[in-house]
């Protein structure tokens, strides 16, 4: 492979007894290209945009074959990008190194520059794939911020290079190159940030979005609800004017269809017996008109089926034998629900008539 002709910039020209005002004017060129690559590096913000300005500087200020950056991350070292000015050679070297590893690896381990002459008699530099592709001199320089090491720069040249003549300018730019990459990380991070906060508000106003479909559903089936529950009183309106009407008609037909005939039954000629039964008959009929005997269960329903005939016989003046004889029973079991009738009616030890408490119900 033929070796690129070295054609050093200004600053690496050799320079023999130079006196002060040139080497004042050199310090003053230097300066000039550090402030220079800082102003074009400094503009750029994205981690991609940076990289990319950093090697195109590099390369247009100290014309190595070829440069590379490696970000630094644990124990690793992970290539970010490489820029060559030498079309021969292409950069071989793995994408992701281990911290101690060669030329690059010792000094993110380190944090101290390194610069080698002739990378083939460095016992530093354990890679062959550098050595395979020519490279002679390299420059590796620790991307510091603060005590921090982000990474590693390396300038590689296919001749022999000193690049330790200019320590303090190459030192100088390393350094202005982590205080970009450590702002690129900054802007990163807050992207990332504004990604997440931008994500989040994406699924608050979804989140609100469903809200709002949620309590327009829930105001749609309140409505009709609201029209559930209005046709249900209008219907248990309609049930109870029913149920009105109904006990109307059948007090109607009770009174005027059944009772008239009971009263000539009544009037004709029957056994003692026969006019008690029409009249137990007068005496149920007139039950079913009249809200008595559903008063006297619902109001007591710890009364018994056979307590509340007797109590309807007793309202109806009945006698104890009187009632003995139409239930069939004894004046003796007839007294002892009257008993019962007095205990839950509350009427014990008090001078109250049954027959009378009994009509107050109606």
């Amino acid at each position: 492979m033929e070796a690129k002709p070295i054609n050093y910039p200004f600053y690496f020209k050799p320079i023999k007894n130079k006196n002060d005002s040139e080497k004042l004017q050199h310090r003053v060129e230097e300066l000039a290209s550090i402030a220079a690559i800082t102003r074009e590096v400094t503009s750029k913000l994205s981690m991609k945009q940076m990289i990319s300005s950093t090697h195109k500087q590099i390369h247009a200020i100290v014309s190595p074959d070829l440069t590379v950056i490696y970000l630094k991350q644990a124990d690793k070292l992970i290539l970010q990008e490489m820029e060559n000015d030498n079309l021969n050679i292409t950069h071989e070297g793995p994408k992701i190194k281990e911290v101690g590893e060669c030329l690059c690896g010792v000094v993110a381990e380190t944090g101290e520059p390194v610069y080698s002459m002739d990378i083939n008699a460095d016992p530093c530099c354990t890679l062959d794939q550098c050595k395979r592709i020519g490279i002679r001199s390299f420059a590796a320089l620790p991307l510091l911020f603060g005590n921090e090491i982000l990474g590693v720069l390396g300038i590689a040249s296919l001749t022999i290079r000193k690049f330790s003549e200019q320590a303090y300018f190459l030192e100088t730019i390393a350094s202005q190159i982590a205080i970009c990459l450590h702002n690129s990380l900054l802007y990163e991070r807050i992207q990332e940030h504004a990604d997440e906060l931008e994500e989040l508000l994406r699924e608050k106003k979804q989140a609100n979005k469903a809200l709002k479909k949620r309590e327009k559903e829930l105001k749609l089936n309140t409505k009709k609800q609201q029209e559930v529950n209005t046709a249900l009183k209008v219907l248990l309106k309609q049930r109870d004017q029913d149920k009105t009407e109904i006990e109307e008609k059948v007090i109607f037909n009770v009174k005027e269809l059944v009772l008239p005939y009971i009263e000539k039954l009544k009037a004709g000629k029957l056994s003692s017996q026969q006019k008690n039964y029409i009249s137990v008959l007068e005496s149920n009929l007139t039950e079913i008109i009249s809200p008595f005997v559903h008063k006297l269960s619902s109001s007591y329903y710890n009364l018994t089926p056979k307590e509340i005939q007797v109590a309807d016989l007793i309202k109806k003046g009945k006698t104890t034998k009187e009632i003995a004889h139409l239930l069939k029973s004894s004046t003796r079991v007839i007294d002892f629900h009257r008993n019962n009738l007095r205990k839950k009616f509350g009427l014990i030890n008090k001078k109250t008539n049954l027959r009378s408490y009994l009509l107050t119900l109606l």
